[in-house]
């Protein structure tokens, strides 16, 4: 969508508050899916989940951990050599694209993908609705090297809100995803080279043991209206 910008904006303008236009989008998401994911939460079946506290620190936990593998996988797989070197993330990130970046595009993002479109595939059995929207969700980003990247992120988020039917716990674990994939980027650009593998061995740890928690903790339960 950003692309799109420079249609009805000056470059020189752009140019000089590039930063702040790139928060256009994921508002303008909030804006449009917001209301359609009310209309649709109205619409679908009614879920109850009594472990939320604890359903939204493991996911935050777990995709902590996730990050990190799979910005791991791309280096050793050699997939991250397909990045444009345009899209490498400065040494210094702002607070403005922190908030795109970590809550502003998370929300528009799950409530378009999650809270719409996997609502709506309710047609489809469980695994197909999941896979379908995965696909969408990583085609909207791209480039092939995002769309290897994100794929597998789009099939556990979404395997996650079917099991648990929670808006905000995948839009917390979609955060901290975003958080510390970017984190990871400028860890390893400037930071001495025994502290990225520190801070691998240790998220790994905690994801396993939050994927492990995850699993045993009781799915959301359907409400008969």
């Amino acid at each position: 969508m950003f692309w799109l910008l420079p249609y009805f904006i000056p470059l020189a303008t752009l140019y000089e508050f590039e930063e702040y236009f790139r928060l256009l989008p994921p508002v303008l998401g909030i804006a449009v899916f917001l209301p359609m994911w009310l209309k649709t939460r109205k619409e679908a079946p009614r879920y109850v989940n009594k472990h939320f506290p604890r359903l939204v620190a493991l996911t935050i936990g777990l995709f902590a951990g996730f990050s990190i593998f799979i910005v791991g996988l791309m280096a050793l797989t050699g997939a991250a050599r397909l990045a444009p070197e345009s899209t490498d993330v400065p040494a210094d990130l702002s607070w403005v694209r922190l908030l795109g970046v970590v809550i502003l595009a998370p929300i528009a993002e799950e409530l378009c993908y999650r809270g719409v479109t996997l609502n709506r595939l309710d047609w489809l059995t469980k695994w197909e609705a999941v896979l379908i929207c995965a696909v969408l969700f990583a085609l909207a980003h791209w480039e092939l090297y995002r769309i290897i990247n994100v794929l597998p992120f789009a099939i556990l988020i979404g395997a996650l809100y079917m099991k648990f039917r929670s808006i905000i716990a995948v839009i917390a674990g979609h955060s901290a995803y975003n958080l510390f994939v970017t984190i990871s980027s400028v860890i390893d650009a400037n930071a001495p080279q025994y502290v990225f593998p520190s801070v691998l061995g240790a998220l790994a740890i905690i994801s396993a043991l939050c994927a492990y928690a995850l699993v045993k903790l009781p799915g959301a339960a359907r409400v008969e209206q």
